[in-house]
This record gives C-alpha cells, structure tokens and sequence, in this order.
C-alpha cells in the first residue's frame, strides 16, 4: 500500500516531475493498474491530459494464439483457482472467457468438502475482504457462494467473524494448544 501523501503533494509538481515520478515510482504497469494502486496519481495525470505522455506496458493478447494465451496465463499465475485469477487480473480472465478458453485454465481448485465451517469462512474472508456480503460473494466466487449456501453459512459471512481461536486449537490439539 502507498504511503499517503499530505495535501497537494503532485499538485506542487510540474508536469515534468509528475511523468518523472510516475515513471520511478511504478515503472511499467497499466493505466488500470496506476488506476488502482493510486487513485489521487491517476486523476492528476488525467486531469492534466498527462496519461498520453507515459510510457505504458501494453497486454495485447489479440496477438496471442490460444495456445500461446494459456501458456501465457499459466507462466504469470501459476496454480491459482480461476476465480483468483478473476480477481488479480480481470483483463486475462476476460479474454480467456471470451475465447473460451477459461476451461482450459488449469487452476488448482479447492476442496472444499475438507475443511470445517469455521475454516471456510475464514477462508472467504481472506480472499474477499470480511465485509463480502453473499451476493457480491455469488459475483465473484459462485463455486464457494453455492458451498456456503449448502452449508447455511451464508449469514455468517457477513454478520460475525469466526473465532481463529478454535481453529488453531484444532491444529495444536485441543484447547489452547494443551
């Protein structure tokens, strides 16, 4: 996470220095992933008709054969699950959608049947944030959505935070690790 700047710190900056910094401070990286990590960056440089002066790495994948574009998603995020992958690079995941490749992504994928109540919901947390509702859940991860639903442990996700307590207990061997 970017340190917070104090109040009209690229303001201060000519345009000069705000390419300059730009370029040092984030080298090679899309528009949407500036967009992302800074926001504040991103609207300066747009509101200032900078955009169009920085040097930004460009994802072609219409270029990619569909064979090249799966060795291509495979070599920059290894085993992940497809809804990871959704959510890292929703570009890749689009395209590979589109094409309908998205099958052929072999992301590892989890099995849920395994792990305990407390254990899933820890998980959805860490994935989506503690504050995912059921719904943006079903958006984003509809496999885990459904496993949640079956289990009734949708109102959990949201409403109550699981107690980490009793799960290391269940590592350590009984309560408090004794």
């Amino acid at each position: 996470m970017e340190n917070k700047k104090p109040r009209g710190f690229y303001r201060k900056m000519s345009d000069y220095e705000l390419v300059e910094y730009t370029h040092g401070q984030y080298g090679d990286i899309t528009k949407g992933e500036l967009a992302k990590k800074n926001q504040v960056l991103y609207r300066v440089l747009k509101k200032r008709e900078l955009i169009s002066k920085l040097k930004w790495e460009l994802r072609s994948y219409s270029g990619m054969s569909d064979e090249e574009l799966i060795v291509y998603a495979h070599k920059l995020y290894g085993d992940i699950t497809k809804g990871e992958l959704r959510k890292k690079d929703q570009g890749l995941h689009s395209k590979l959608v589109r094409r309908k490749l998205i099958s052929k992504f072999k992301g590892e994928r989890k099995n849920y049947h395994d792990i305990s109540d407390e254990e899933l919901i820890v998980y959805a947390h860490k994935l989506y944030g503690e504050d995912t509702t059921g719904g943006e859940l079903a958006k984003k991860d509809r496999r885990l959505y459904q496993v949640l639903q079956k289990r009734g442990l949708l109102d959990k996700l949201s409403s109550s935070k699981p107690n980490l307590e009793n799960i290391v207990d269940s590592y350590v061997g009984g309560e408090n690790g004794k």
